[in-house]
C-alpha cells in the first residue's frame, strides 16, 4: 500500500488510534468496524473513509495518489462521479437526471401523450 495513503489516513481519519481502528460513524453510535484493526491497512475497502475522510482530500497536492492507491484496494471506488444526462450523456448538476434540454424534451412528449388520451 502507498505510503501516501496511510501518512493521509493517520493524519486526518478521525477514527484512527494509534495503529488501531474505533470503528465508530460520525452520526450513529454503531460500530462499523469491530476487529479494532484498519480496514484500509488489512486492504479491504472502508465507508467510512470513502465517505468521510476521503473528500476532505480534494484540495490537497496528493490527492490524485491517495486515490490512486485507494483505487488498488477497491477497484469499484470511483473519485469522479459526475452526474450525466441520462440521454445525451452531457455533464449535469447533482440531484438531476436530464440537462435542461432533454428534461423539456421529455415534458413536451409526456404532456402531448397525456394530451392524446382525452382527446376526443
Amino acid at each position: 500500500m502507498g505510503n501516501v495513503l496511510t501518512t493521509f489516513l493517520k493524519k486526518e481519519c478521525s477514527n484512527w488510534n494509534g495503529d488501531n481502528c474505533i470503528g465508530a460513524t460520525i452520526l450513529s453510535r454503531e460500530l462499523f468496524n469491530t476487529s479494532g484493526k484498519c480496514l484500509i491497512i488489512q486492504g479491504k475497502q472502508c465507508y467510512f473513509f470513502e465517505k468521510y475522510v476521503l473528500p476532505s482530500a480534494k484540495n490537497d497536492i496528493g490527492y490524485e495518489k491517495i486515490v490512486k492507491y485507494y483505487s488498488k484496494i477497491n477497484p469499484e471506488f470511483n473519485s469522479n462521479k459526475s452526474n450525466t444526462c441520462n440521454d445525451c450523456d452531457k455533464t449535469i448538476p447533482s440531484r438531476k437526471r436530464y440537462c435542461k434540454e432533454c428534461a423539456k424534451k421529455r415534458r413536451n412528449k409526456t404532456f402531448k401523450n397525456s394530451s392524446k388520451k382525452y382527446r376526443c
